[in-house]
């Protein structure tokens, strides 16, 4: 029925529709991804900053970290402020967002007011 040539091409062939009907044929698409946009004001950073690529699905965690003598102030996500947190993470990120951090000087304690004469 098949020359050896024949025979060969036929199994190669059969060996490769096994393979896509076991994986499937479909084409491949590039995953979703999203940004969030991080941004800080003086006297502290945000880690990582600027516009962050992420997966949809996958988690993304921001650190922040004021500078000497500097405490967080604020931190806003999409909007909305979450309090002086020093670490924030999107879970299963499926749209864009935004994160800002600002600091603020840590206050210095009143100077007790001297002793009364005698």
């Amino acid at each position: 029925m098949f020359s050896k040539k024949g025979f060969v091409i036929f199994i190669v062939c059969l060996v490769i529709l096994t393979d896509l009907l076991i994986t499937g044929c479909r084409p491949t698409t590039a995953p979703t991804t999203y940004t969030i946009t991080a941004t800080f004001g003086a006297n502290g950073s945000i880690h990582p900053t600027g516009a962050v690529t992420v997966t949809e699905g996958e988690d993304q965690t921001f650190t922040i970290t004021p500078e000497d003598d500097y405490q967080i102030a604020d931190l806003v996500v999409d909007g909305q402020s979450v309090g002086a947190v020093a670490e924030y993470t999107f879970g299963d990120v499926t749209a864009d967002h935004t994160i800002s951090a600002t600091f603020e000087a840590i206050p210095t304690p009143p100077t007790p007011p001297p002793p009364p004469k005698q």
